[in-house]
């Protein structure tokens, strides 16, 4: 019996650990931030969302977004349900891209946000 929770645990610890867990987890996570968040403010309030608020919702799941392009970098691997996993330099193209988009783009909405705060 001890045995048999011995294994789950490693096994429970190799799929945390997974490009897949990690990839997924976080692109989803980025997505679900701005739905949710846009979802709750209007069911609760009642009215849409202002342009800060909003800026603040991409702001917080931008970062989720960057970091699922930097483990595909780092593990070499783009994972994808129900077909084999991009590997190689293709997947380090894939990863560098998205990164590469989603960190100017926080960027540029970290800038834009500030900006509106200074000159309001």
């Amino acid at each position: 019996m001890s045995e048999n929770i011995k294994s789950n645990k490693v096994k429970m610890k190799e799929f945390l650990g997974s490009t897949a867990f990690l990839h997924y987890s976080s692109s989803v996570v980025g997505f679900l931030v701005p739905l949710l968040g846009s979802a709750l403010t209007v069911y609760i309030s009642g009215r849409q969302l202002s342009d800060s608020q909003l800026l603040i919702l991409l702001l917080l799941s931008f970062p989720w977004l960057f970091f699922s392009g930097i483990i595909v970098i780092v593990r070499k691997e783009v994972p994808r349900p129900g077909l084999k996993s991009i590997k190689g330099g293709w997947a380090v193209f894939l990863g560098f891209f998205i990164a590469t988009v989603f960190g100017s783009s926080e960027v540029f909405l970290l800038y834009t946000l500030l900006q509106g705060m200074i000159y309001k």
